[in-house]
């Protein structure tokens, strides 16, 4: 299974707070730049500044959606714990729709929480042979020093899933089947050659 990836992959996403634009920036990290039928790979939803170095603002809350267009399987979620222990955690969609919201107070969140942390990772499959395009999109996201509710979406990453390399099994059985059919024939008719040469040869 090919796994070559992007050493860094950026995707935008900018909240309105208090009429002050607020960059967030997350990453997929890594992102296969080559996927064929069958490939697993796992892909880390990263923030990667924007907020606070253990201080404010924090994210206390979030939901986001891994928007794609039935290429991929999102076959498990795991999240990385960035919102303090305790967290609550939902997965729904088919796994493509993940939120997770903090317990703990928001102070205490702020003075463990950086400013670059992974949220979550997706591990994933590529299902089908095809070319279109995944993203995310932010939903409802709670800050330290504001609560807001916005709806951005990043930026898209171009997606291309080739047909499998590895040749499916039939036709690996049906490849085997055919090179033993020649080397079967080529002998067989070594066989009567030397069988010829040895009838018209002379007796002594």
């Amino acid at each position: 299974m090919k796994q070559l990836f992007f050493s860094v992959l950026f995707l935008f996403a900018t909240f309105s707070i208090n009429n002050e634009a607020r960059a967030i920036l997350v990453e997929y990290s890594p992102f296969p730049t080559e996927i064929f039928v069958g490939d697993e790979f796992s892909v880390d939803i990263e923030v990667t500044g924007g907020l606070g170095n253990e201080s404010a603002p924090t994210l206390l809350s979030y939901e986001l959606t891994f928007i794609e267009f039935g290429l991929l399987e999102v076959e498990n979620v795991v999240f990385a714990g960035a919102l303090g222990p305790g967290a609550t955690q939902n997965v729904t969609n088919f796994n493509r729709t993940l939120s997770e919201a903090s317990v703990i107070d928001p102070a205490a969140l702020e003075l463990i929480q950086p400013d670059t942390f992974v949220l979550a990772t997706l591990f994933i499959k590529a299902a089908q042979a095809g070319s279109g395009s995944a993203n995310v999109k932010f939903g409802t996201v709670t800050l330290t020093d504001q609560q807001t509710t916005t709806k951005n979406r990043a930026r898209k990453v171009a997606l291309t899933v080739q047909e499998s390399a590895v040749p499916e099994p039939e036709s690996f059985l049906l490849l085997l089947t055919g090179l033993a059919g020649l080397i079967g024939a080529s002998r067989l008719q070594a066989l009567r050659r030397f069988l010829t040469i040895g009838a018209k040869k002379p007796l002594a």
